[in-house]
């Protein structure tokens, strides 16, 4: 797994922030039930869009200017 992270850029981790966006608006859109764990809103048919989501606000914090 390291392997594989050494490999990313953040062009990559941009790129998947990007598409989990896009996931989440379509489940907006489908009316997709979300449910809240620990402080956590996330969808049932898809959880690891929250995951794109924390990744955004970290990107944000640390560079700003980039998005």
């Amino acid at each position: 797994m390291l392997k594989c992270l050494g490999k990313l850029e953040t062009a990559d981790i941009y790129n998947a922030v990007k598409n989990a966006k896009t996931v989440m608006e379509d489940r907006d859109r489908k009316k997709d039930k979300t449910t809240i764990y620990k402080g956590f809103e996330y969808y049932l048919a898809n959880p690891a869009t929250a995951l794109g989501e924390i990744m955004d606000m970290l990107l944000k914090d640390a560079q700003p200017s980039l998005l």
